[in-house]
């Protein structure tokens, strides 16, 4: 039950924070690295319809309590997809400079440290299944809309605060970026300022 009440208060904050415009969790010099463009388009069109389909029952059924009950849940099923695509947005990764944090929503949230990466590039992979998060073979991959397009190298493996992992260490990290090419460019921005380099290969064509 707290689970759930944690959910829904996430939901309600990042609803209010997006449309403050504003980020939760970012510092000064935190820079912001969407991820939430791949499945945008399907959370509006699925807004749209609910949004749609509110009004049309509410002039189909003809009993007023059933039909405020149906209006009630469609305004709430509505307010739920919004919040979805909010948590997302007001969650993006971040480029502090400690290192670089990967999130997804309010579920996923960890910190790798600039000095633990050995080399960062851009492949797009596909996986199978709607799991956001996987973990094989040392792989620790953090997807949106089932694929990753960023694959960053750890130079030793190490553990991540991801219950997936099961406390095993992490040798390689994957992770889903709206532009691959701005996410290498600040986490070589980021190394050369504190001082640490390493090879951030530049997006396969």
């Amino acid at each position: 039950m707290l689970k759930v009440l944690r959910w829904e208060f996430n939901l309600w904050r990042a609803m209010y924070l997006w449309a403050r415009g504003r980020l939760r969790g970012q510092a000064p010099g935190d820079e912001p690295i969407g991820y939430a463009d791949a499945t945008a388009p399907i959370m509006w069109a699925l807004i749209v319809l609910n949004a749609i389909e509110i009004p049309a029952l509410h002039i189909m059924i003809p009993w007023a309590t059933v039909r405020f009950i149906v209006d009630l849940l469609g305004v709430y099923s509505l307010a739920w997809m919004v919040g979805i695509l909010a948590i997302m947005k007001v969650h993006p990764h971040l480029a502090t400079p400690a290192g670089l944090r990967v999130r997804y929503g309010a579920s996923v949230d960890f910190t790798v440290p600039w000095e633990a990466i050995a080399r960062v590039g851009s492949r797009i992979r596909s996986h199978q299944g709607m799991q956001t998060v996987r973990f094989e073979d040392s792989t620790l991959a953090v997807g949106v809309g089932s694929q990753t397009n960023i694959d960053i190298v750890l130079r030793e493996p190490m553990a991540l605060p991801v219950p997936k992992t099961g406390g095993q260490p992490v040798a390689e990290l994957r992770v889903y970026a709206d532009d691959p090419k701005a996410l290498i460019a600040s986490v070589a921005c980021k190394r050369s300022t504190t001082g640490t380099s390493a090879p951030a290969k530049q997006p396969t064509p």
